[in-house]
Order: structure tokens, then C-alpha cells, then sequence
């Protein structure tokens, strides 16, 4: 099969390093633009929706891959239909805050201080999830704890309807069985805007593409062999 960019939206640390175990996974057919953002400054969506627009190949076909925090953004590159892209996966992610009892104006009750102490929790939940933490250390250490609290500010405030309903792309959904921080329910939100959605569900945590990244990288193989036959 002819070579196709799977370009990656990292989850709310940002820095693209939890892509490492799917990555490894990956066929040599699917070659990864793995986009990071900068770590100490708060950026919103908007302003990183510009920052992945310049990074998108500009000739060869691609796949937009968004985890988390970057699901979102996804739906807002796909929404300004960029050449080359063919289909959309968003992993754990939503459309709308995933904690669906969040109100809005809770964003105001996000603090910088609870980061400073995420790199001792990311061992403990790596630690359960059944995945080496050294990555999410890393990628936590070098995070501002205050440019953290800002995207999560925008995970509560996002809405991107709008774009998931204008994206006429395939779309691929992949979900952790036992994610309690993207619960079902959001799945089901984009379901019934896109009764067309593909959707997965791996025996993982929220951490699927860390846990199970064999699964997932099948998955994507087999969605991508789909699309472009």
C-alpha cells in the first residue's frame, strides 16, 4: 500500500511523547507527523489550530489523529478542509466537556497548583493503567503547571458541533472500556450527529494508545486500508 501521514494531536500534556508505544506499532506504511505544542505558553485552541494548520503536509495524503485535549482541534483542522486529508481518529475524546455535569463558568475554578504535584500522580495512575510512567514523567516535567490548568480550562469550555457536523470525512472513534475520565457518553454525543462513526472499544483505561498500542495501531491500519482501497 502507497505511504500515508498519520498526523498526531497529542493529549493535554502536549509534547507528542505518549505517542512512543503506538508509533512502535505502527505498519511502515503509516509514517507519523507527531505535532507538539509549545510548553510555557497558554495556548487556546484557536491559537493552536493555526500552529497545526502550517504543519499539515501540503501534497501527500493524510490521516488527522486526535487524543484527548486535541480531539477537538481535529474537528477544527478537518472543519477547514485541508488538501490531503482523507479521515479523521479521535481517540478518548470529545466534542463537548467530557464530564458532562461541568458547567461552563467551572473553568474559573481551575488552578495552577494541583500540576505541580501531577508528576507523582502520573506514576501512580501509569502505575494502575498498566503502563511504564517514565514518558509521562517527562512529559509532565517539562509542561508549565500553568499552561496544564489553561487547556483544561478549554477542555471544559469547548463546544465544536458545529465543525463535527460540517466534516463530511470518515470518522474513527477509539475508546478505553474502562475510561471513567471520557465515558461513554461522549461517544454517543458524536454518534448521533454521525450515526457513521466507526467506533472501538480496547480493555484500557483512558490511557488507550499507551496500554494497548498494538490493538490501536491495528485498528487504524485496518480504517486506513478501508478508506483508501
Amino acid at each position: 500500500m502507497r505511504p500515508i501521514y498519520l498526523v498526531m494531536l497529542p493529549g493535554l500534556d502536549g509534547t507528542g511523547l505518549l505517542f512512543r508505544p503506538l508509533i512502535n506499532a505502527l505498519p511502515i506504511f503509516i509514517k507519523p507527523i507527531v505535532v507538539d505544542y509549545p510548553t510555557d505558553k497558554k495556548l487556546g485552541y484557536d491559537d493552536l489550530l493555526n500552529l497545526v494548520i502550517k504543519v499539515l503536509p501540503k501534497e501527500e495524503s493524510f490521516i488527522l489523529l486526535g487524543e484527548f485535549f486535541s480531539g477537538p482541534l481535529a474537528m477544527r483542522v478537518a472543519a477547514t478542509m485541508p488538501v490531503g486529508l482523507k479521515a479523521v481518529v479521535l481517540c478518548a475524546s470529545f466534542i463537548t466537556c467530557p464530564q458532562k455535569l461541568v458547567p461552563t463558568w467551572a473553568c474559573v475554578l481551575v488552578f495552577d497548583f494541583p500540576f505541580y504535584a501531577s508528576r507523582i500522580f502520573a506514576k501512580i495512575n501509569a502505575w494502575f493503567g498498566g503502563y511504564d510512567g517514565d514518558d509521562m514523567q517527562m512529559a509532565l516535567s517539562i509542561v508549565k503547571p500553568e499552561v496544564m490548568a489553561y487547556r483544561l480550562k478549554e477542555v471544559i469550555k469547548v463546544n465544536v458541533t458545529p465543525e463535527l457536523v460540517q466534516c463530511d470525512l470518515p470518522i474513527l472513534y477509539l475508546q478505553g472500556k474502562h475510561d471513567i475520565l471520557v465515558s461513554h457518553a461522549n461517544f454517543e454525543q458524536i454518534k448521533k450527529i454521525k450515526p457513521n462513526v466507526q467506533h472501538a472499544q480496547l480493555s484500557s483505561g483512558h490511557l488507550v494508545l499507551q496500554t494497548q498500542p498494538k490493538p490501536a495501531a491495528k485498528l487504524i491500519q485496518d480504517f486506513i486500508e478501508e478508506i483508501m482501497s
